[in-house]
Order: structure tokens, then C-alpha cells, then sequence
């Protein structure tokens, strides 16, 4: 597809959302510290720039400086 997405560094931890549907054993596995490198509760992202992404396309990992936000400075 054509998007660019920017990947946080920040860790996505389980909510409220994500208690009610799978109950407080899963929130509890899942935040356990030796499961976190891996994930699985999913990460944060924001659109850079916006485009069609369909089943299927690849994803391409790009590892540089974050681009500023629109509206911010260089």
C-alpha cells in the first residue's frame, strides 16, 4: 500500500476494553514483564501519510528519524 505509518516506542498495556472482552487472567498474562518484548497486546502507531493499504501488501520496516508532525517545525 501506499500508507507510512510511525511505529511508539511506548507500550501498548491491556484496558478496560481488552479486560471486559478476554477477562483479567488474559490482562495479566499478557503484562507479565517477560512478555512484553514481544508485544501482544499490539503496539501504538499514528498515520504519517495517509494512503490505500490492502490485504496482502507488504509492509517495508524503515529505521531513521522521526519525520515531524504536520503543522510542526523542522
Amino acid at each position: 500500500g501506499a500508507a507510512v505509518l510511525e511505529v511508539s516506542p511506548k507500550h501498548h498495556k491491556g484496558c478496560a476494553k481488552y479486560r471486559a472482552r478476554f477477562g483479567e487472567d488474559a490482562l495479566r498474562f499478557i503484562s507479565l514483564p517477560e512478555r512484553r518484548p514481544g508485544n501482544p497486546r499490539g503496539i501504538y502507531f499514528r498515520v504519517v501519510t495517509g494512503g490505500l493499504v490492502r490485504v496482502g501488501d507488504t509492509a517495508e520496516v524503515i529505521r531513521g528519524a522521526p519525520q515531524p508532525r504536520s503543522g510542526e517545525e523542522t
